[in-house]
């Protein structure tokens, strides 16, 4: 029975779009691990792109012309926006396997997403 419930859970994980673990070759790279242990075990990634991930809502950026319009202002609204940069790299394990999008903050390996079949 619980080797039942185990099997289902884990179909319905590789189904969910996200995993907690890659395998590259016969090594395994896991949620939690920095950028230099992933090029280590996994190489180079096909294509790396930052995205910039903005906080509190309705903030303005200090760098933005806005910024300047509303620091005169006795109150300070909206708020100062806080910006994370978040790295997003794209492996390509060849026709017969599932590309992986690989997401990091701060260098540290946080989410790993199921694309479609590489090329």
């Amino acid at each position: 029975m619980v080797i039942k419930k185990l099997v289902i859970l884990l179909i319905l994980s590789i189904f969910s779009g996200q995993a907690l673990a890659l395998r590259c070759g016969k090594r395994f790279v896991q949620v939690g691990a920095g950028k230099a242990k992933v090029i280590s075990r996994c190489g180079e990634p096909l294509y790396v792109e930052q995205r910039e991930r903005r906080f509190p809502p309705n903030c303005v950026d200090s760098r933005s012309s806005d910024y300047y319009q509303y620091s005169n202002e006795i109150y300070a609204y909206p708020p100062i926006c806080n910006i994370e940069l978040i790295d997003v790299w794209t492996y390509n394990f060849g026709p017969r396997k599932f590309m992986r999008e690989l997401i990091f903050r701060d260098g540290v390996l946080k989410k790993i997403v199921i694309l479609d079949y590489g090329d």
